[in-house]
């Protein structure tokens, strides 16, 4: 056989191969590219679900942590109290002030 790179001629022996094929053996490579094509639907569809959730769940902590980061600066500001500032994160305030210690050591390392 002739070996050649043309994409039309390699598509055309592949039909003729596959025309050779008896009807059984036909129905079962017919079988495989559903199953084939079927499995490439369902991880493309579990990705998009699963990236979906993903981002929504990055969302979600982002407003948490910003609203955290947010109220631990009206603190230090003075312009809210620790205990309100706990109560709107739903934490303790003793686990609020720890956190606004770990927040306070972080900003003084960056600045």
């Amino acid at each position: 056989m002739i070996r050649t790179k043309n994409a039309g001629f390699e598509k055309a022996k592949y039909v003729i191969r596959e025309m050779s094929l008896t009807e059984s053996l036909r129905e079962a490579v017919e079988y495989y590219r559903k199953k084939r094509m079927d499995r490439k639907s369902e991880d493309a569809y579990v990705y998009n679900q699963g990236k979906e959730a993903g981002e929504q769940l990055g969302m979600e902590r982002g407003i948490e942590i910003g609203k955290e980061a947010l109220l631990m600066e009206l603190v230090l500001s003075g312009n809210l109290d620790v205990d309100t500032a706990a109560e709107k994160c739903g934490i303790t305030p003793k686990e609020f002030q720890e956190k606004l210690a770990e927040f306070t050591d972080k900003a003084g390392e960056k600045g």
